[in-house]
């Protein structure tokens, strides 16, 4: 009896947790990633970005915490596609280099595709404001990365690195 008690409740606890929807996973994701950006944590955050970004994620993110500091990020919307395989977000960050001090704001559009247990970021573009958020900084051998000025605007997506390699 008492077995069949306790086999009853982990089937079900594993029906609960089963059930989580498509739009609570992808408010998972779009909150983890942002968060762990946020605090430059990007090895953290790039478990949620899908392999054949990551590197060009974090070229594009390598100022993070350095030559560009995040004061605030906001998560305006995240859609889920019809057939729930693709969705967006629009995230806007709040930031200053440090070179200047002066606080800058750029919107980003996130593009994520549904994988195994939750989705992964495949694009990353700037829809609006400063440009230099997503700004590749140069990366030599004994660089110093607080002197470092962002370059020219970034634009990620995994298509572009999968076509690279």
């Amino acid at each position: 009896m008492r077995l069949a008690l306790l086999l009853g409740c982990l089937l079900l606890s594993g029906c609960i947790f089963n059930n989580i929807s498509s739009e609570e996973r992808l408010r998972d994701s779009v909150i983890e990633l942002n968060d762990q950006a946020r605090w430059t944590r990007i090895d953290l955050a790039l478990a949620q970005v899908a392999p054949g970004l990551q590197s060009e994620y974090r070229a594009t993110h390598r100022g993070w915490g350095r030559a560009i500091r995040v004061a605030d990020t906001e998560i305006l919307g995240v859609e889920v596609g019809e057939d729930r395989s693709q969705a967006t977000s629009t995230v806007v960050v709040r930031w200053y280099s440090t070179d200047t001090m002066m606080l800058a704001e750029t919107t980003l559009h996130q593009k994520w595709e549904s994988s195994i247990g939750g989705y992964r970021l495949i694009e990353e573009t700037v829809a609006d404001g400063d440009p230099g958020l997503l700004a590749e900084v140069p990366s030599s051998g004994g660089e110093n990365l607080e002197s470092a000025t962002p370059a020219a605007p970034a634009t990620a997506t995994a298509a572009t690195e999968a076509s690279a390699t």
